[in-house]
């Protein structure tokens, strides 16, 4: 789970981030996997009854998801809005059948509740009539206070008076260079930015001025843009021993082996360092060096925003308590299937370091190529398979072995949350006991995921009134 979305706890919905309720819901989605294990309930009822109340609480949490991405398009047709209404219909039947009972036996209003209903009286009524939900929202979107509150409060006096007045004018002008700058780009002139040995060095196009790309400092030999972190050690070839020595980012020697600073305890993170040395060996492109950085941005699939992949030992931790911080990427695989043809499958894989390999000797004219590997520690499996509570998600456990592989087979940024292979293995408390991992789909994906599970037949729902605890 993301750092810091549940700072008040998981039971105070206060103070959560802008994710933070996807998380949460999230969060309890995978939780909710033999969470009635050996209860009271599942040695009356039986397995079977069990497991089938876990799949329907994991199914609703996902299907809360997946209304919310659909009811807060930009953008929705007529036939859409109609689809969407159906799947409202069958949501809330399906929330009324599994948990009604219990929601009346223990409130006095029951779902005789506005929170209950408004969502199809959203699409029915609202959507129609003022189209997005956006439109129709009556706070104060993040977003919009960033642009218009912000962005500007740093260019005003600051003073009571003329505040107001100020942040306007300031927001005016923002629009109006904004609007400049567009309009000298669509004619083709260079509006990147800096000096002209920065504009050359970076080789910005103006088609790219408002894209993600256009905000990258480096990129690959295949033209992929990007931005590594500073270097915070490095690996180098000793001439006079022919043997790799670690070095600190400012240039003292840390230890003539190959280490991982930042794990000085953990031997599993030194294969890491071991196994990207390895590689530039093997690679016959006359590396001497390799800079180590703990995070890389590159533009997403859009070029509208960018990723960050993260491979920190302690971020924002302390001396005490480290906190290490590993996101996850889809990486694309190549694999020569038996008939001859090559097959392509994107592979969770967990990023573990980041590192740019390069010649010392050699002075590179243009700085913006680079050659950058990563560590990665992937799933064993090509083809995940589907859980049997969440068949909706795939699940996998982590290879043996570490890889390491081009930054240009990454395709994506990975959402992965640990949990339990079985319902009935106990749920990892600890990344120590993490064995097993589902594979969160992205979200743009989400609305289509879930609705032809068999729960939500006509026939399969079933009222929860003869529950033992009701």
């Amino acid at each position: 789970m993301p750092r810091g979305p549940f700072r008040e706890g998981v039971t105070d919905l206060t103070r959560l981030s802008g994710q933070g309720y996807p998380g949460l819901m999230l969060f309890s989605m995978v939780a909710f996997k033999g969470i009635f294990h050996g209860t009271r309930l599942e040695k009356e009822e039986g397995m079977d009854f069990a497991a089938d109340l876990e799949r329907r609480m994991c199914l609703l949490c996902f299907l809360a998801l997946s209304l919310d991405v659909e009811m807060t398009l930009e953008v929705i047709s007529e036939k859409q809005r109609s689809h969407l209404e159906k799947k409202v219909e069958l949501f809330l039947d399906f929330f009324r059948q599994t948990l009604g009972v219990v929601i009346e036996y223990t409130s006095q209003t029951g779902l005789r509740r506005p929170k209950f209903h408004a969502p199809l009286h959203i699409v029915r009524d609202i959507i129609p009539k003022y189209g997005s939900t956006t439109n129709t929202f009556g706070g104060y979107l993040e977003s919009f206070l960033k642009i218009i509150v912000k962005e500007p409060l740093k260019r005003t006096s600051r003073k009571h008076g003329s505040f107001q007045w100020e942040l306007m004018a300031r927001y005016s002008e923002e629009q109006v260079r904004r609007a400049s700058k567009e309009r000298l780009a669509s004619k083709g002139y260079d509006v990147s930015g800096g000096t002209d040995d920065e504009s050359v060095r970076h080789n910005h196009s103006v088609s790219e001025s408002g894209s993600a790309s256009s905000r990258m400092t480096s990129r690959t030999r295949k033209g992929r843009w990007f931005t590594p972190g500073g270097t915070v050690f490095y690996c180098k070839l000793d001439e006079a021993t022919n043997q790799w020595k670690t070095y600190n980012a400012d240039g003292t020697l840390f230890s003539r082996d190959i280490k991982h600073p930042g794990y000085r305890q953990d031997a599993e993170a030194g294969v890491w360092v071991i196994q990207m040395v390895n590689a530039a060996v093997e690679m016959n492109e006359s590396y001497d060096r390799i800079d180590f950085t703990y995070h890389l941005k590159t533009p997403n699939s859009n070029d509208d925003a960018h990723d960050i992949f993260r491979c920190h030992p302690n971020f924002h931790g302390s001396a005490l308590k480290s906190n290490p911080w590993h996101d996850w990427a889809m990486i694309r695989y190549e694999v020569e299937s038996s008939q001859g043809t090559t097959e392509t499958y994107n592979v969770a894989c967990k990023v573990c370091l980041w590192g740019v390999f390069r010649n010392s000797k050699v002075t590179d004219t243009n700085d913006a190529q680079k050659d950058v590997y990563g560590a990665f520690h992937p799933m064993k499996e090509y083809k995940p398979r589907r859980d049997e509570t969440l068949h909706f998600l795939m699940k996998d456990r982590l290879a043996d072995n570490i890889e390491v592989l081009s930054f240009d087979t990454v395709v994506s940024t990975a959402y992965v949350l640990p949990f339990n292979w079985s319902r009935t293995d106990p749920f990892p408390w600890t990344k120590n006991e993490a064995t097993t991992y589902c594979i969160i789909p992205p979200r743009a994906s989400w609305p289509e995921l879930g609705w032809d599970d068999p729960l939500l037949n006509r026939n399969a729902m079933r009222d929860t009134c003869n529950l033992p605890f009701i």
